[in-house]
Protein backbone atom coordinates (compact mmCIF):
# COMPACT_ATOMS: atom_id res chain seq x y z
CA UNK A 1 0.00 0.00 0.00
CA UNK A 2 2.81 2.38 0.88
CA UNK A 3 4.54 1.58 -2.42
CA UNK A 4 1.37 2.34 -4.40
CA UNK A 5 0.90 5.59 -2.50
CA UNK A 6 4.50 6.55 -3.22
CA UNK A 7 4.03 5.81 -6.93
CA UNK A 8 0.89 7.94 -7.00
CA UNK A 9 2.71 10.77 -5.25
CA UNK A 10 5.55 10.66 -7.75
CA UNK A 11 3.06 10.64 -10.63
CA UNK A 12 1.32 13.72 -9.24
CA UNK A 13 4.66 15.51 -8.86
CA UNK A 14 5.68 14.59 -12.41
CA UNK A 15 2.37 15.83 -13.83
CA UNK A 16 2.68 19.05 -11.84
CA UNK A 17 6.18 19.66 -13.19
CA UNK A 18 5.01 18.90 -16.72
CA UNK A 19 2.12 21.34 -16.46
CA UNK A 20 4.38 24.00 -14.96
CA UNK A 21 6.87 23.56 -17.81
CA UNK A 22 4.13 23.74 -20.41
CA UNK A 23 2.94 27.03 -18.94
CA UNK A 24 6.50 28.33 -18.59
CA UNK A 25 7.46 28.13 -22.28
CA UNK A 26 5.00 29.32 -24.89
CA UNK A 27 5.05 30.11 -28.62
CA UNK A 28 2.32 32.27 -30.15
CA UNK A 29 1.70 33.25 -33.78
CA UNK A 30 -0.54 36.24 -34.45
CA UNK A 31 -2.37 36.63 -37.74
CA UNK A 32 -3.84 39.94 -36.64
CA UNK A 33 -2.45 42.65 -34.36
CA UNK A 34 -4.13 43.20 -31.01
CA UNK A 35 -5.06 39.57 -30.39
CA UNK A 36 -2.27 38.35 -28.09
CA UNK A 37 -4.66 38.36 -25.13
CA UNK A 38 -6.91 35.94 -27.05
CA UNK A 39 -4.05 33.51 -27.66
CA UNK A 40 -2.98 33.22 -24.04
CA UNK A 41 -5.43 31.89 -21.48
CA UNK A 42 -6.04 34.04 -18.37
CA UNK A 43 -4.79 31.19 -16.16
CA UNK A 44 -1.48 31.16 -18.08
CA UNK A 45 -0.88 34.90 -18.33
CA UNK A 46 1.03 35.22 -15.07
CA UNK A 47 2.74 31.80 -15.12
CA UNK A 48 4.63 31.95 -18.43
CA UNK A 49 8.34 32.69 -18.04
CA UNK A 50 9.49 32.31 -21.66
CA UNK A 51 7.49 33.55 -24.64
CA UNK A 52 8.04 33.66 -28.40
CA UNK A 53 5.65 35.80 -30.45
CA UNK A 54 5.47 35.91 -34.25
CA UNK A 55 3.34 38.17 -36.41
CA UNK A 56 2.05 41.77 -36.06
CA UNK A 57 2.06 43.39 -32.61
CA UNK A 58 0.29 46.65 -31.76
CA UNK A 59 0.01 48.76 -28.60
CA UNK A 60 -2.65 46.50 -27.06
CA UNK A 61 -0.27 43.56 -27.39
CA UNK A 62 2.58 45.56 -25.87
CA UNK A 63 0.41 46.47 -22.88
CA UNK A 64 -0.42 42.78 -22.43
CA UNK A 65 3.29 41.88 -22.65
CA UNK A 66 4.16 44.49 -20.02
CA UNK A 67 1.62 42.93 -17.68
CA UNK A 68 3.11 39.49 -18.29
CA UNK A 69 6.59 40.85 -17.50
CA UNK A 70 5.39 42.41 -14.26
CA UNK A 71 4.36 46.03 -14.97
CA UNK A 72 1.02 47.43 -16.09
CA UNK A 73 0.28 50.62 -18.03
CA UNK A 74 0.38 52.69 -14.83
CA UNK A 75 3.75 51.26 -13.82
CA UNK A 76 2.27 49.18 -11.02
CA UNK A 77 3.54 45.68 -10.32
CA UNK A 78 1.62 42.66 -11.57
CA UNK A 79 2.01 38.95 -10.83
CA UNK A 80 3.68 38.42 -14.21
CA UNK A 81 6.69 36.10 -14.35
CA UNK A 82 7.82 36.54 -17.95
CA UNK A 83 11.60 36.97 -18.12
CA UNK A 84 12.57 35.80 -21.63
CA UNK A 85 10.89 37.33 -24.69
CA UNK A 86 11.62 36.47 -28.32
CA UNK A 87 10.07 38.89 -30.82
CA UNK A 88 12.52 38.24 -33.64
CA UNK A 89 9.73 37.14 -36.00
CA UNK A 90 7.23 39.72 -34.80
CA UNK A 91 6.57 43.18 -36.26
CA UNK A 92 5.58 46.35 -34.40
CA UNK A 93 2.62 48.05 -36.10
CA UNK A 94 0.46 51.06 -35.28
CA UNK A 95 -2.98 50.62 -33.76
CA UNK A 96 -4.58 49.74 -30.46
CA UNK A 97 -4.76 51.82 -27.29
CA UNK A 98 -1.96 53.01 -25.02
CA UNK A 99 0.66 50.80 -23.38
CA UNK A 100 2.10 53.28 -20.85
CA UNK A 101 1.41 56.64 -19.24
CA UNK A 102 3.64 59.14 -17.47
CA UNK A 103 2.47 61.87 -15.11
CA UNK A 104 3.46 65.36 -16.26
CA UNK A 105 2.48 67.89 -13.61
CA UNK A 106 -1.28 67.67 -13.15
CA UNK A 107 -1.87 65.66 -16.32
CA UNK A 108 -0.71 62.43 -17.95
CA UNK A 109 1.20 61.74 -21.15
CA UNK A 110 0.10 58.57 -22.91
CA UNK A 111 2.29 56.41 -25.15
CA UNK A 112 1.52 54.03 -28.00
CA UNK A 113 3.11 52.81 -31.22
CA UNK A 114 3.01 55.73 -33.66
CA UNK A 115 5.19 54.26 -36.40
CA UNK A 116 5.66 50.76 -37.79
CA UNK A 117 8.93 48.96 -37.00
CA UNK A 118 9.77 51.31 -34.13
CA UNK A 119 10.26 50.42 -30.46
CA UNK A 120 8.22 53.24 -28.95
CA UNK A 121 8.94 55.60 -26.06
CA UNK A 122 8.71 53.86 -22.67
CA UNK A 123 7.65 50.60 -24.32
CA UNK A 124 9.24 48.34 -21.68
CA UNK A 125 10.18 51.07 -19.22
CA UNK A 126 10.92 49.78 -15.72
CA UNK A 127 10.17 46.14 -16.59
CA UNK A 128 12.65 44.99 -13.99
CA UNK A 129 12.11 41.23 -14.41
CA UNK A 130 12.96 41.02 -18.12
CA UNK A 131 16.32 39.24 -18.57
CA UNK A 132 16.62 38.38 -22.28
CA UNK A 133 15.04 39.97 -25.33
CA UNK A 134 15.22 39.45 -29.08
CA UNK A 135 13.82 42.42 -30.99
CA UNK A 136 11.93 42.08 -34.28
CA UNK A 137 14.21 41.73 -37.30
CA UNK A 138 12.45 44.69 -38.93
CA UNK A 139 13.03 47.26 -36.16
CA UNK A 140 14.66 50.42 -37.49
CA UNK A 141 14.57 52.69 -34.45
CA UNK A 142 14.46 52.47 -30.65
CA UNK A 143 12.88 55.50 -28.99
CA UNK A 144 13.60 57.26 -25.70
CA UNK A 145 13.48 55.32 -22.44
CA UNK A 146 12.28 52.18 -24.23
CA UNK A 147 14.14 49.88 -21.81
CA UNK A 148 15.11 52.37 -19.12
CA UNK A 149 15.62 50.73 -15.73
CA UNK A 150 15.14 47.17 -16.98
CA UNK A 151 17.53 46.23 -14.21
CA UNK A 152 17.69 42.51 -15.01
CA UNK A 153 18.09 42.82 -18.79
CA UNK A 154 21.32 40.94 -19.49
CA UNK A 155 20.92 40.17 -23.18
CA UNK A 156 19.25 42.06 -26.02
CA UNK A 157 19.60 41.12 -29.68
CA UNK A 158 19.70 44.20 -31.90
CA UNK A 159 18.47 43.55 -35.46
CA UNK A 160 20.46 44.18 -38.64
CA UNK A 161 17.85 46.76 -39.71
CA UNK A 162 18.41 49.07 -36.72
CA UNK A 163 19.62 52.58 -37.56
CA UNK A 164 18.91 54.72 -34.49
CA UNK A 165 18.98 54.35 -30.69
CA UNK A 166 17.52 57.32 -28.84
CA UNK A 167 18.00 59.01 -25.45
CA UNK A 168 18.36 56.71 -22.45
CA UNK A 169 16.92 53.78 -24.39
CA UNK A 170 18.99 51.20 -22.48
CA UNK A 171 20.04 53.26 -19.46
CA UNK A 172 20.23 51.37 -16.16
CA UNK A 173 20.08 47.91 -17.70
CA UNK A 174 22.22 44.89 -16.82
CA UNK A 175 23.78 44.35 -20.25
CA UNK A 176 27.36 43.06 -20.22
CA UNK A 177 28.03 43.08 -23.98
CA UNK A 178 26.40 44.90 -26.89
CA UNK A 179 26.93 44.20 -30.59
CA UNK A 180 25.81 47.03 -32.84
CA UNK A 181 24.68 46.15 -36.38
CA UNK A 182 26.35 47.65 -39.44
CA UNK A 183 23.11 49.51 -40.21
CA UNK A 184 23.41 51.71 -37.10
CA UNK A 185 23.92 55.43 -37.82
CA UNK A 186 23.09 57.14 -34.53
CA UNK A 187 23.27 56.56 -30.77
CA UNK A 188 21.89 59.47 -28.78
CA UNK A 189 22.12 61.10 -25.35
CA UNK A 190 22.91 58.70 -22.50
CA UNK A 191 21.50 55.75 -24.45
CA UNK A 192 23.53 53.26 -22.38
CA UNK A 193 24.33 55.35 -19.31
CA UNK A 194 24.59 53.73 -15.88
CA UNK A 195 24.90 50.20 -17.27
CA UNK A 196 27.03 49.08 -14.35
CA UNK A 197 27.91 45.64 -15.79
CA UNK A 198 28.63 46.68 -19.38
CA UNK A 199 32.12 45.41 -20.28
CA UNK A 200 32.32 45.01 -24.05
CA UNK A 201 31.09 46.90 -27.11
CA UNK A 202 31.36 45.66 -30.68
CA UNK A 203 30.74 47.94 -33.67
CA UNK A 204 30.51 46.24 -37.07
CA UNK A 205 30.12 49.25 -39.38
CA UNK A 206 33.16 50.83 -41.03
CA UNK A 207 31.18 54.10 -40.98
CA UNK A 208 31.30 55.52 -37.47
CA UNK A 209 27.82 56.26 -36.06
CA UNK A 210 26.93 59.68 -34.71
CA UNK A 211 27.33 59.67 -30.92
CA UNK A 212 25.29 61.90 -28.64
CA UNK A 213 26.53 63.25 -25.34
CA UNK A 214 27.45 60.84 -22.52
CA UNK A 215 26.27 57.75 -24.42
CA UNK A 216 28.17 55.40 -22.09
CA UNK A 217 28.34 57.59 -19.00
CA UNK A 218 28.90 55.78 -15.68
CA UNK A 219 29.58 52.42 -17.32
CA UNK A 220 32.28 51.74 -14.76
CA UNK A 221 33.21 48.22 -15.94
CA UNK A 222 33.59 49.05 -19.64
CA UNK A 223 36.90 47.56 -20.80
CA UNK A 224 36.96 46.83 -24.54
CA UNK A 225 35.54 48.26 -27.74
CA UNK A 226 35.88 46.16 -30.91
CA UNK A 227 35.68 48.03 -34.22
CA UNK A 228 36.63 47.38 -37.86
CA UNK A 229 40.40 47.75 -38.13
CA UNK A 230 40.22 50.27 -40.99
CA UNK A 231 38.08 52.61 -38.85
CA UNK A 232 39.95 52.23 -35.56
CA UNK A 233 41.25 55.81 -35.40
CA UNK A 234 37.88 57.27 -36.38
CA UNK A 235 36.12 55.41 -33.57
CA UNK A 236 38.77 56.49 -31.08
CA UNK A 237 38.32 60.10 -32.12
CA UNK A 238 34.53 60.22 -32.12
CA UNK A 239 33.67 57.91 -29.23
CA UNK A 240 34.80 59.64 -26.06
CA UNK A 241 35.45 57.10 -23.32
CA UNK A 242 37.65 56.92 -20.26
CA UNK A 243 41.38 56.39 -20.99
CA UNK A 244 41.39 52.86 -19.55
CA UNK A 245 39.03 51.54 -22.25
CA UNK A 246 40.87 49.55 -24.91
CA UNK A 247 39.94 49.98 -28.59
CA UNK A 248 40.65 46.85 -30.64
CA UNK A 249 40.64 46.77 -34.44
CA UNK A 250 39.21 43.63 -36.07
CA UNK A 251 39.77 42.45 -39.61
CA UNK A 252 36.23 42.08 -41.03
CA UNK A 253 37.35 39.14 -43.15
CA UNK A 254 38.81 37.10 -40.32
CA UNK A 255 37.38 38.40 -37.03
CA UNK A 256 36.22 35.49 -34.90
CA UNK A 257 36.99 32.96 -37.67
CA UNK A 258 39.57 30.26 -37.04
CA UNK A 259 39.11 26.91 -38.74
CA UNK A 260 36.42 24.73 -40.28
CA UNK A 261 35.03 21.92 -38.16
CA UNK A 262 31.79 20.39 -36.92
CA UNK A 263 30.64 19.26 -33.52
CA UNK A 264 27.33 17.77 -32.43
CA UNK A 265 28.00 18.64 -28.77
CA UNK A 266 29.19 22.25 -29.06
CA UNK A 267 26.76 25.19 -29.13
CA UNK A 268 26.82 28.41 -31.09
CA UNK A 269 28.43 31.38 -29.35
CA UNK A 270 29.01 33.83 -32.23
CA UNK A 271 27.85 34.26 -35.82
CA UNK A 272 29.29 36.23 -38.76
CA UNK A 273 28.11 37.02 -42.27
CA UNK A 274 30.15 36.39 -45.42
CA UNK A 275 31.95 39.73 -44.94
CA UNK A 276 33.14 38.73 -41.48
CA UNK A 277 30.77 41.13 -39.73
CA UNK A 278 29.25 39.85 -36.52
CA UNK A 279 25.48 39.28 -36.72
CA UNK A 280 22.84 38.46 -34.11
CA UNK A 281 20.68 36.03 -36.07
CA UNK A 282 20.84 33.91 -39.26
CA UNK A 283 20.88 35.89 -42.51
CA UNK A 284 20.40 34.66 -46.05
CA UNK A 285 23.59 33.35 -47.65
CA UNK A 286 26.86 32.26 -46.05
CA UNK A 287 26.88 32.27 -42.22
CA UNK A 288 30.08 31.58 -40.28
CA UNK A 289 29.40 30.15 -36.83
CA UNK A 290 31.84 30.03 -33.92
CA UNK A 291 31.15 27.14 -31.53
CA UNK A 292 31.68 26.86 -27.79
CA UNK A 293 34.58 24.44 -28.35
CA UNK A 294 36.47 27.09 -30.32
CA UNK A 295 35.80 25.53 -33.71
CA UNK A 296 34.06 27.22 -36.62
CA UNK A 297 31.56 25.98 -39.19
CA UNK A 298 30.18 27.51 -42.36
CA UNK A 299 26.49 27.21 -43.15
CA UNK A 300 24.35 28.39 -46.05
CA UNK A 301 21.06 29.90 -44.81
CA UNK A 302 18.28 29.99 -47.39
Amino acid sequence: MQFITFKKSMLIIALTLFCTASFAQTMVTLDKAGELSKKIKPAEKFTITSLTVSGPINSDDVRFLREMIGRDMDGNETDGKLTSLDLSNAKFVTGGGNYYKVKRGLSFRYYNIVENDVVGNYMFYNCKSLTTLKLPKTVKKIEQNAFYNCQSLKECTLPESLSEINDKAFAKTNLSEVTFPASLTSIKYKAFSECSNLKTLRFTSSSVPTFGQDVFEDCSKLEKVYVPKASLNDYKEKLKLKPTVQFIGEDPNTAGINSLATSKDAVEVERYNAKGQRINHPVKGMNIIKLSNGKVVKRIER
